[in-house]
């Protein structure tokens, strides 16, 4: 209730501040009329954040003030994201339709399609699991619509890949019911899925029926609690002197996912581990549990290959050209695939 109230007062406040600001050296920048679309739109108060980072020797103090008007009195932040109602954020590649996106997602899907085929030829099952943007699972909790949605890109690329043969996991909708049901599938300030969300993924996953089940057995150990800012709140820099102007922090569920009788398990221990995963952040990053919980529902160890930022083709061309000769226990590799990724530009290595 208090943030609510702030954030009732802020456009008074910061009015306030932007015209005592203004006064002090209105001289040396011409203002443009009051009903000019550079001052409805907020582009007048980014030009005027240069003007004063360079009249202004505390440049965090400037920074700090200037994100906060910008995010306060109308709803934006930096180039990267885009901003919800009740403080939900969300990344604007969810957004960006390149030129030459129609090229991009055929290259990319035939990419999906060409691995499918040489991972094949191994004995080897390939498994894509393609994950939502978060725009299309929360997208009533922002005004702003996405491309995306017009170019139908979750279902299009999902119905590509069956019509190939690929065989494919659909996020979507689970995550939907659960986010329907009162769970917390995707970060409010940041860019991936909660423990939750990654945990819902992982029994999708296991539901299908595509993976085998293994014997083990793994225990989950809650460890309580911590608090975090997510990703999307570097794109609103309001630093700690406005800190309580900025998008509220959030916590994540900390726990642990072990083996049962892990601790007296022989050091000689065969077992052998026969799935692989490949992918984004969304697996590589502990805090997501993705990979534990995947070896819950799956009742085996995983090989992870996942990597952070380089995107989902990069580690997928690095696991073939490294990995793939010397697998010979492998049977299935698990690509985790955020969709968004299908028409963006190619991540470098």
């Amino acid at each position: 209730m208090k943030r609510k109230h702030l954030k009732g007062l802020n456009g008074v406040v910061f009015g306030v501040c932007v015209l005592v600001v203004g006064v002090v050296s209105v001289k040396a920048i011409k203002l443009p009329d009051q009903d000019s679309p550079e001052v409805l739109d907020g582009s007048l108060f980014r030009d005027l954040e240069g003007h004063y980072q360079e009249k202004f020797p505390v440049k965090d103090w400037v920074t700090g003030f200037w994100a906060t008007v910008n995010y306060q009195l109308f709803n934006e932040g930096r180039d990267g994201v885009v901003v919800g109602h009740s403080e939900w954020l969300f990344s604007s590649e969810e957004y960006r339709l390149p030129s030459d996106y129609e090229d991009q997602w055929n290259n990319k899907l035939d990419q999906i399609v060409t691995y499918d085929k040489q991972l094949s030829t191994q004995g080897i099952e390939l498994l894509v699991v393609l994950i939502p943007e978060k725009v299309d699972v929360y997208g009533d909790l922002v005004s702003k619509k996405s491309m995306h949605d017009e170019i139908n890109l979750y279902h299009h690329s999902a119905l590509t890949l069956e019509r190939e043969g690929v065989a494919l996991v659909n996020l979507r909708d689970p995550l939907i019911r659960a986010k329907d049901n009162g769970d917390k599938v995707f970060y409010r300030t940041d860019t991936h899925w909660t423990v939750k969300g990654a945990e819902v993924a992982a029994r999708a996953i296991k539901n299908s029926g595509l993976v085998p089940s293994g014997e083990a057995i793994y225990e989950v150990e809650p460890k309580g609690e911590i608090s975090f800012s997510g990703d999307l709140t570097n794109y609103i820099p309001t630093g700690d002197m406005f800190a309580d102007f900025a998008p509220a922090p959030e916590t994540i569920e900390t726990l642990e996912i072990v083996k049962s009788g892990q601790g007296e398990l022989s050091l000689f221990d065969d077992s052998t581990q026969s799935i692989a995963l490949v992918g984004t952040s969304y697996s590589a990053d502990k805090r997501w549990k993705f990979v534990d919980w995947l070896q819950l529902h799956t009742q085996q160890e995983v090989l992870d290959y996942s990597s952070v930022g380089k995107g989902p083709f990069v580690p997928m061309a690095e696991y073939v050209s490294t990995e793939l000769e010397t697998a010979e226990d492998i049977e299935m590799v698990i690509w985790e695939i955020p969709v968004r990724y299908l028409i963006a530009e190619p991540t470098k290595a």
